[in-house]
């Protein structure tokens, strides 16, 4: 199996064998020092974010309609993409977002239940007293 051409200080080689090119790993191919750099660069932010902390006023506000949530889904995305919070706070946000949106779902088909059984409740009163006006009509008649 190949691995990683580079050999580490106290002589012995690198034993990566997934992600060559040129021979060498990400870590040590030396045309992806750029990258490298970059992605330091990048983990250094997410980090500085996390030590500071966030607090309510860099959230994007109120989480109550599915409008709200699009705001947060965003803001995620953004905030994720420039370092202010790391994937798996992005990723927990993303869960949370989508538990949110089946709640907000599911109180809006109840309220829609709601609302159809007390629109049948009342056409079956004025029904019943139809019915009932009927009822006496044909009694009276006899």
């Amino acid at each position: 199996m190949t691995q990683c051409q580079h050999v580490r200080g106290d002589g012995t080689p690198c034993r990566a064998t997934f992600g060559l090119r040129g021979g060498f790993c990400w870590n040590h191919d030396p045309t992806r020092a750029a990258e490298r750099a970059a992605a330091r660069a990048k983990g250094g932010k997410a980090k500085a974010a996390k030590e500071r902390g966030l607090g309510p006023k860099d959230l994007p506000g109120e989480l109550e309609t599915a409008a709200d949530a699009a705001r947060w889904s965003s803001w995620a995305t953004r905030a994720q993409a420039i370092g202010l919070i790391d994937a798996r706070m992005a990723g927990q946000t993303f869960a949370g977002l989508k538990t949110f949106m089946a709640a907000l779902d599911k109180a809006g088909r109840e309220q829609n239940l709601e609302q159809r059984l007390a629109e049948l409740e009342e056409q079956w009163s004025e029904e019943r007293a139809q019915l009932l006006a009927r009822i006496a009509e044909l009694q009276g008649a006899r």
